[in-house]
């Protein structure tokens, strides 16, 4: 079976966030990033990695709450013997060919919502882009959240809701 990655969005944006977890550990050299739709909770990944966390609980339980709403998060902890944990960073990674034209990324109302909430509690929010090239080579990037070009689309009524650079 030959599958078009440029094509399949769906199965492309599967395949780029794990992707996008294994180069974020390398350049971050960082191995407490994870996929969060592995998980429930931040609390299981917490207790898993025995991660020292004492931040914001309240956070805890709205990520809980919306969890499928970014892609990655990342535990940034000051050495791996204690494991204290110093921020969490939360990313949604977003694919796209070089031949697309389009200069912002998309996002619906409920992910960009959480984005906005995790950041407003103090939590640094990123964008991770990804863009392909035809002959099987990638470029990366990591932009700050607040600093991007968004169309902001409510997928249940198929309408842009606003075009907005935070």
């Amino acid at each position: 079976m030959i599958i078009n990655l440029l094509r399949d969005v769906q199965l492309r944006g599967a395949m780029f966030e794990d992707g996008a977890r294994v180069l974020l550990r390398h350049k971050n050299e960082n191995n407490f990033v994870f996929c969060v739709n592995k998980f429930d909770s931040l609390i299981e990944i917490v207790d898993k990695y025995r991660l020292n966390c004492s931040l914001v609980q309240d956070a805890f339980s709205f990520f809980y709450v919306n969890k499928c709403l970014c892609d990655l998060v990342e535990f940034v902890v000051d050495d791996t013997t204690a494991r204290n944990v110093l921020k969490i960073n939360f990313y949604d990674v977003k694919t796209r060919r070089l031949d697309s034209e389009r200069k912002y990324f998309e996002t619906c109302v409920s992910n960009h919502d959480f984005m906005k909430n995790m950041q407003s509690k103090g939590f640094n929010v990123f964008i991770m882009s990804i863009i392909l090239f035809e002959n099987w080579e990638f470029s990366f990037n990591v932009h700050e959240y607040a600093s991007v070009f968004l169309r902001i689309y409510d997928s249940t009524n198929k309408k842009t809701v606003d075009f907005q650079r935070k």
